[in-house]
């Protein structure tokens, strides 16, 4: 896939928050010990879950927006505790900022298809974590597909690229303070 200019644009703009985000979460430190992989599950719950709310009313189903996983983070919730689930935050974006959300809650499942891959190699049981990969093979064309819709949505001036800029940076800004240090929401089951 050749690199559009805004997909070099949000490349340049968040690789930084990007990295930060990869070294402060400690995900593999945190998958190997029970409780610490039942707050980081949470955690990824409120993340998605408050994101998916913030598309509601913006992005319309389709390929600008990615696919719900909050219920089946849910599942994989549930076969780890009995607890109740995080409250999900309300969130607030424009069109643009949202796809800039968009390009991060759909990132993620590249980086999960990845991780997944890694852990099942180590031999790391995957209980609590589908919500990882959720498309499978699925997900290259699934990203070409997000890519091509914010690129069109910039071209056409329903967005611009400052806006998808300021929506990925933020979702990244939220993403590490709900997932690098995420407290105790649940007790394991």
């Amino acid at each position: 896939m050749s690199v559009t200019p805004v997909l070099a644009a949000l490349r340049q703009a968040t690789s930084a928050d990007h990295e930060r985000l990869d070294r402060d979460i400690r995900f593999h430190e945190r998958v190997r010990d029970a409780s610490a992989r039942l707050d980081l599950v949470a955690a990824f719950r409120r993340f998605h879950g408050s994101a998916e709310r913030l598309f509601d009313g913006i992005l319309a189903e389709g390929e600008a927006r990615p696919a719900r996983r909050l219920a089946r983070i849910d599942a994989d919730l549930a076969a780890l505790t009995t607890s109740p689930a995080p409250a999900l935050d309300p969130l607030r974006a424009n069109h643009g900022e949202a796809l800039g959300w968009a390009y991060v809650v759909e990132g993620s499942s590249l980086g999960g298809r990845v991780l997944t891959r890694e852990l099942s190699s180590e031999g790391v049981d995957l209980t609590g974590l589908g919500f990882l990969d959720p498309h499978g093979a699925d997900v290259g064309p699934r990203w070409k597909a997000l890519v091509a819709a914010i690129e069109d949505e910039v071209a056409s001036g329903r967005a611009t690229v400052d806006q998808v800029v300021a929506g990925a940076r933020s979702a990244f800004a939220y993403a590490h303070s709900v997932l690098a240090a995420a407290p105790p929401s649940c007790e394991a089951a």
